[in-house]
């Protein structure tokens, strides 16, 4: 059966972030960072980000995050690297699309394959700390199983409950508790007993089907994943963005820090005004010759680039720090983000042309 386990850290502080962070993106268990990723982010820099959203909702204290350990059941599975990389952002969008931002790493540096969620205890969108009811953690468990199914795997073969440790660990026990060593060998046995009490197909020399994958004999489970090198080294740090309309990890202003925003430079919010407008759109304006023809015109329209997803992005932040600031200020209000491109055509002959012919009582 595949696992998900929440295992329950006590990190209460940014020392206690980083400490978690430096560990799951290690370069020896990443294959040197390449399989390191995330969901929700604008830049590489992902601890100043998880800082930069508690910081702007004033959550600095408590829980600082949560810690998801998957390991994917080795019985029948061919998943390569890439795939399992794909199948932890396709289970972190769960959190993702709540709010929530989400680390999500492959470690390679043992026998089974897994991947590990490192996920902000503060969402982004409603500033409110990390909460999950029982139907919610049902919900995420069906999310899962549904994953795991797209890549022929076994689903989770425990309850929600059990989803989530009882027992808290300290970070300054070490970290063994995130690798959830005991229930994979478990499962492990478990899987291999069952291919030993499954009945033979055929009376002949053959060996049982179960074993066999592209021609290759696979004695035991303990062999599924161990087709990769240790010790390979790319030159260097590769982040796969698996989801660029969530994200892009190609933000040429690297490690850059939010814009610390002040109300009283926006505009006056007054009690008839039915929110605040935060205007970040771009103008592009074109005087069109009189020799264009309709076709010409809707070409140089359709040229004109509309704002990449991370900077959109950025000015969703900034537009969650302008809410924070003024709730600290008393002010409940909606705030509206613009960063779309605004086109303003002026036509070189208007009263002549054959592009726009507009009748004056229906203008």
């Amino acid at each position: 059966m595949s696992i998900v386990k929440d295992v329950n850290i006590n990190g209460r502080s940014s020392e206690d972030t980083k400490s978690l962070l430096d560990y799951l993106i290690d370069t020896l268990k990443t294959d040197d960072r390449k399989y390191v990723t995330g969901l929700g982010f604008i830049t590489e820099n992902f601890l100043e980000e998880f800082q930069t959203v508690k910081i702007t909702n004033q959550k600095t204290g408590g829980r600082q995050f949560r810690q998801i350990t998957i390991a994917p059941s080795p019985a029948g599975n061919n998943c390569t690297k890439k795939d399992y990389l794909e199948m932890g952002c396709k289970i972190a969008k769960y959190y993702y699309e709540r709010g929530y931002q989400v680390i999500i790493t492959l470690h390679l540096d043992t026998n089974t394959w897994h991947i590990h969620l490192m996920i902000n205890s503060v969402n982004f969108r409603s500033g409110k700390m990390f909460s999950q009811s029982r139907s919610e953690l049902n919900r995420f468990k069906v999310h899962c199983n549904h994953i795991f199914s797209e890549y022929g795997l076994d689903q989770i073969g425990k309850s929600a409950d059990e989803m989530v440790d009882t027992i808290v660990h300290e970070l300054s026990d070490g970290f063994e508790c995130l690798e959830l060593f005991e229930e994979i060998m478990a499962d492990k046995a478990g899987a291999l007993k069952d291919l030993y009490d499954a009945p033979a197909k055929s009376s002949n020399n053959r060996k049982s089907e179960a074993y066999w994958h592209n021609n290759e004999y696979r004695p035991s489970l303990y062999n599924f994943q161990t087709n990769y090198t240790r010790n390979t080294y790319l030159p260097k740090k590769h982040f796969i963005p698996l989801y660029p309309e969530e994200k892009n990890m190609d933000n040429k202003n690297i490690n850059c820090s939010l814009p610390t925003i002040n109300v009283e430079q926006l505009p006056s919010v007054g009690a008839a005004s039915s929110g605040l407008y935060v205007d970040f759109s771009k103008e592009v304006n074109m005087v069109v010759p009189k020799s264009w023809e309709p076709q010409q015109v809707t070409e140089f329209v359709n040229s004109v680039n509309t704002p990449p997803p991370d900077e959109k992005a950025f000015n969703s932040k900034i537009g969650d720090a302008v809410i924070t600031d003024l709730r600290g200020r008393g002010i409940e209000t909606a705030v509206r983000i613009g960063s779309g491109v605004r086109v303003n055509l002026t036509f070189d002959d208007v009263m002549n042309s054959n592009i726009i012919d507009i009748d004056y009582n229906e203008e």
